[in-house]
């Protein structure tokens, strides 16, 4: 198991990583046209 400070870096990393890629993946999503689903 990870240390308190090894977890909790782990989980802001993890948070991060996932808030960029979902960012990206928004903004992307918003130039594509409507139809395509």
């Amino acid at each position: 198991m990870f240390r308190g400070a090894e977890a909790t870096t782990v989980v802001l990393a993890t948070q991060r990583f996932v808030d960029v890629v979902s960012a990206r993946a928004w903004k992307g999503a918003r130039f594509l046209p409507v139809g395509l689903e």
